[in-house]
């Protein structure tokens, strides 16, 4: 399938506020290109450790989250991506 015909099947599919988003993103990416996977980066290893601490509490009953597990995870997603791109 042609890259134009693939984007304008995404498009419809998304809405007014997913496709900004998305574009807004895409900027970013292409103007900071390694902020913007530092922070992307961060904030899904987070998330990650947000659900994995959601999968535990629920088998253990355990009632509060550990909020500097969770910025740990952002800060060292974020690092490990920057260090990781070539030089």
């Amino acid at each position: 399938m042609a890259p134009a015909a693939s984007r304008l099947r995404v498009e419809s599919e998304l809405g007014s506020l997913p496709k900004r988003a998305l574009a807004q993103y895409l900027l970013l990416l292409k103007l900071y290109p390694v902020l913007t996977k530092a922070v992307s980066s961060g904030i899904l290893s987070a998330l990650g450790n947000l659900l994995a601490q959601t999968i535990e509490k629920r088998k253990k009953d355990s009632q509060n989250l550990e909020v500097s597990g969770l910025l740990r995870y952002l800060v060292y997603g974020g690092k490990t991506s920057v260090s990781l791109l070539p030089r």
